[in-house]
């Protein structure tokens, strides 16, 4: 059982929706999946707001020019319309949480501010989809993986 858990949350640390698929592919207990995928997506939003200005840098020189003009446009819409809190919890849904930090460092002063609300945005979202993965029995449906 270590194992699986440890395995959710190396797949925390890419990303929530992809650590939630691999929870319910070991069959592992929604519980443990939702705490997992959440302690591994606040491992590297802290570790994002901690070299955060290093990896803005470093996009800013190999993204694309468009790819990156999207992203910022995506951003500075969701700031401008619902501000540092819904750039928090909407951008973690929408963007995902490593974009939503990064993304973020262009456009918002209150850095710790967003961070707070980052934080928020993948405990909601990790419980949110578990629980809604869980509601469909998904968590059942493969019998092959044991």
């Amino acid at each position: 059982m270590a194992h699986k858990i440890f395995i959710i949350y190396l797949a925390g640390l890419t990303g929530i929706f992809k650590a939630i698929p691999v929870g319910i592919l070991l069959q592992a207990p929604p519980l443990w999946v939702a705490l997992m995928t959440a302690l591994g997506g606040l491992t590297a939003a802290a570790i994002l707001y901690i070299i955060g200005e290093w990896v803005r840098h470093i996009l800013e020189k190999r993204m694309s020019e468009r790819r990156l003009e999207r992203k910022k446009r995506n951003t500075h819409r969701l700031l401008s319309k619902y501000g540092i809190m819904g750039l928090g919890i909407f951008g973690t849904l929408l963007l995902g949480l490593h974009m939503t930090i990064i993304l973020g460092l262009f456009f918002v002063k209150a850095k710790k501010k967003l961070f707070m609300w980052t934080i928020a945005g993948i405990l909601l979202w990790s419980s949110m989809v578990t629980v809604a993965a869980d509601s469909f029995d998904l968590f059942e449906r493969f019998p092959f993986i044991k």
